[in-house]
């Protein structure tokens, strides 16, 4: 059997996406022998992390601190009438470094899927709104990947902005259907950006 602390740091491995109950027990284990130099590092490091991360209170991606702008919000040499709208931070860093875009991003921290408990009101589509109307965006383009859910979200995003004069623009199907933004190639994130289609007639 194994110690109490190290049940304990095993269960909150596991917690962490892409790590199962087992591989979860190894670091564990490994953290009390072999690794017990970098546990205290980790828990060093895991502490200042969380003092200086937060979340953009405009577009919701990663900012130095809590409440704090991100770099893009911040960056006035990026196009501020275009939109991009994202499922998730990893996509932000997918298309910056594709190239494939320079304006300001919107981060859904997820799509429509009820299966998974994200509704409608889950997800911040009434500040999105405000946004889009205050800062008087022109353009959206809805980068949510090729899933069945993302296509549920952008059929709903083109409801709720259809009395909007803002043009929405869904990436071209140069990503496969059901494929994720995250793991689309940066050549096809480009021809996507590039080709991209409005939603509006």
């Amino acid at each position: 059997m194994l110690p109490e602390s190290i049940k304990k740091l095993s269960k909150t491995l596991s917690r962490i996406p892409s790590i199962g109950p087992k591989s979860a027990e190894k670091l564990a284990v490994w953290f009390a022998g072999t690794g017990m130099q970098y546990a205290k590092e980790l828990g060093g490091v895991l502490s200042d992390f969380s003092n200086h991360i937060g979340v953009c209170p405009d577009c919701g991606y990663f900012s130095s601190n809590e409440g704090q702008k991100c770099q893009f919000c911040e960056d006035s040499r990026r196009n501020q009438e275009i939109l991009c709208l994202v499922e998730q931070n990893l996509d932000v860093i997918d298309i910056e470094e594709a190239g494939a875009f320079n304006g300001r991003y919107f981060v859904l921290g997820g799509v429509i899927s009820p299966l998974e408990g994200k509704t409608i009101s889950d997800l911040p589509f009434e500040h999105l709104k405000e946004k889009v109307k205050t800062e008087e965006i022109k353009e959206m383009i809805v980068a949510l990947g090729a899933t069945t859910e993302a296509d549920v979200t952008t059929m709903y995003l083109k409801e709720l902005f259809e009395d909007s004069d803002v043009i929405i623009s869904v990436l071209a199907r140069g990503i496969s259907v059901g494929t994720q933004i995250h793991y689309a190639g940066k050549k096809s994130l480009m021809e996507a950006f590039r080709s991209r289609e409005s939603l509006k007639e």
